[in-house]
């Protein structure tokens, strides 16, 4: 098992609430989606294998319009 952590922030530095999806890099396959904190921005995802990921941070629609991020990680 490996995790992916980490800490979604507005476009004022501000952490936020963001649905996050992670993918397995190599065929698109989505391993699962969970939910940074509202408070702390903090997310964490346990995965089971250690290839290289696409982490998708949506937008929300209550918000001004910003472009979802994708971000590469390898979980550790």
């Amino acid at each position: 098992m490996a995790t992916v952590a980490g800490i979604v922030r507005d476009v004022n530095g501000l952490p936020v609430q963001r649905t996050i999806r992670i993918y397995t890099r190599s065929t698109g396959a989505l391993q699962g989606t969970t939910t940074s904190n509202a408070t702390t921005g903090a997310y964490s995802f346990v995965t089971a294998t250690t290839d290289e990921v696409n982490v998708v941070c949506l937008s929300d629609a209550t918000t001004t319009t910003e472009n979802d991020l994708i971000l590469r990680a390898i979980p550790t």
